[in-house]
C-alpha cells in the first residue's frame, strides 16, 4: 500500500494513507527535513548579499516515484513545493529579497545528500528541441549493468544510449564553463520515436563561468547532423520556468506507420478511421508497468486519417498522456478500443514519429 507524509498528502491532494515521515513513499523524509537545512543555509548566506536565487537537487528516484503517486492524484511536484517552501522560509529567516534573475548568489538544497550549499547563480535557457534518430534517449540513461563505470554491454561507454540531455548539456557546459547541466522538459517521447515538432524544454546550466553569451553559439554547437538534435527558439529565462515547462501537458500529433498481420485492404481504411473521436481505456502498458502505477487511464482521439496503404501508415492526434503503440497494438486487450480490434487482426507500430505538440500558451507566457 502506497503511503504518504502529511507534507506529501497535502501536496498531491490524494486519498491515500498517511504514515510517519521517515516512511512516506515518495519523499522518505525529506519534506520534513527541509526546514533544518532552511536554517543552516540562513546561517552560510554571507553578509553584503541583498538577494538569493533558490536551486533544488531532487533525487530521480524520488521524481520517479512521484509519477506513480500522479495516477491517484495532481497536485504540486516535488521540486517546485520544495522550491516554494525553501525561499518562504529563507525569506523569513534573512529578510533578504528572492530574485531568480539578478540575485547576488544561490542556495542550493540537495535532497540527495541532506545539505545546502552555496553557489554562483545558475543560467537557465528555453527552447525547443527536435530527434532525428531512433536511438537517442531524452535523458541521460546510464548503463544499469556497470553503473556508468563502463562495460562490454554499454561498449565501455557507460551510457545504453545518447541522449538528448547529453548532447545540449556537454555543448553548453563547454560554452559556458559550466560545471552540471539538467535538462528539464515537457514530457518526453520513447527512444525510438523521432520528434520533429520540437519538444520545450529548459536547460539548467549550474555553476556557470561564463554570464549570457549569444545563443546562437549554443545552436551552432549542437544543431550538427552527426548529433541527430536541433534545438530551437532559444532564450534565457529565469528558474521558474523549469516548473511551468516541466509541469505542462499538451495534446500531440503523431505519424504512425504500421505492420498488419495478413497485409493492409483498403476496406482496413474504414474501419480504422471508425475510431476517430473514440475515448480510449488504456491500463498501464506492459513495457513500462514495472515503474507506473498498473490504472485505467482515459484518453481521447482527437483526430485521425490515413496517410498511406503501402505502407500502412496513419496521423493520430491525441490528448496528452496517450500511448500510441498501444492504440494501435491493442497490447494483448489492455487498451481499448484500439486499430487491432478494429481491423480483427494483428496490427504493430513500426515507426512512430511526434509531428504536432499544442503547446501555444508557452509562448504567450514566455513571449516568442
Amino acid at each position: 500500500m502506497v503511503k504518504l507524509c502529511s507534507y506529501c498528502k497535502e501536496r498531491n491532494r490524494t486519498p491515500l494513507p498517511e504514515c510517519p515521515d521517515s516512511e512516506c513513499f515518495v519523499c522518505r523524509g525529506a519534506s520534513a527535513k527541509l526546514e533544518k537545512m532552511a536554517d543552516e543555509a540562513a546561517g552560510k548566506i554571507p553578509q553584503g548579499w541583498k538577494s538569493f536565487a533558490v536551486s533544488t537537487n531532487v533525487p530521480r528516484e524520488m521524481m520517479a516515484r512521484e509519477e506513480a503517486v500522479w495516477d491517484y492524484g495532481l497536485g504540486r511536484s516535488v521540486k517546485d513545493d520544495f522550491n516554494r517552501r525553501i525561499v518562504a522560509a529563507l525569506a523569513e529567516r534573512t529578510g533578504l529579497g528572492y530574485d531568480f534573475v539578478k540575485a547576488d548568489g544561490k542556495v542550493v538544497f540537495d535532497f540527495a545528500k541532506g545539505e545546502a550549499r552555496l553557489e554562483n547563480a545558475d543560467l537557465f535557457v528555453y527552447g525547443k528541441y527536435k530527434k532525428f534518430r531512433s536511438d537517442i534517449a531524452q535523458s541521460e540513461w546510464t548503463c544499469k549493468n556497470c553503473n556508468g563505470k563502463g562495460c562490454e554491454e554499454c561498449d565501455f561507454e557507460g551510457v545504453k544510449y545518447d541522449s538528448v540531455e547529453v548532447i545540449i548539456g556537454n555543448a553548453a557546459k563547454a560554452l559556458y564553463g559550466a560545471k552540471d547541466a539538467e535538462l528539464h522538459s515537457s514530457g518526453r517521447e520513447d527512444v525510438d520515436a523521432l520528434n520533429l515538432a520540437g519538444r520545450p524544454f529548459v536547460l539548467e546550466l549550474r555553476k556557470p563561468d561564463r554570464g549570457k553569451l549569444q545563443l546562437k553559439a549554443l545552436a551552432d554547437a549542437v544543431n550538427t547532423r552527426e548529433s541527430g538534435v536541433e534545438i530551437t527558439d532559444l532564450q534565457y529565462v529565469s528558474n521558474g520556468e523549469v516548473a511551468l515547462v516541466s509541469d505542462s501537458h499538451f495534446d500531440k500529433a503523431y505519424e504512425a506507420e504500421m505492420e498488419v498481420e495478413g497485409g493492409f485492404a483498403h476496406e482496413d481504411a474504414g474501419k480504422i478511421m471508425a475510431l476517430a473521436g473514440s475515448m480510449l481505456s488504456q491500463r498501464t502498458p506492459h513495457r513500462v508497468k514495472h515503474r507506473r502505477s498498473d490504472l485505467v487511464r482515459k484518453r481521447r482521439i482527437l483526430g485521425l486519417r490515413i496517410l498511406g496503404e503501402k505502407p500502412p501508415k496513419i496521423y493520430v492526434l491525441a490528448e496528452a498522456g496517450t500511448y500510441i503503440k498501444e492504440f494501435i497494438s491493442g497490447d494483448a486487450g489492455r487498451t481499448e478500443p484500439s486499430v487491432s480490434g478494429a481491423l480483427g487482426k494483428k496490427a504493430k507500430c513500426i515507426k512512430l514519429s511526434v509531428v504536432e505538440i499544442r503547446d501555444g500558451f508557452l509562448g504567450d507566457v514566455l513571449g516568442y
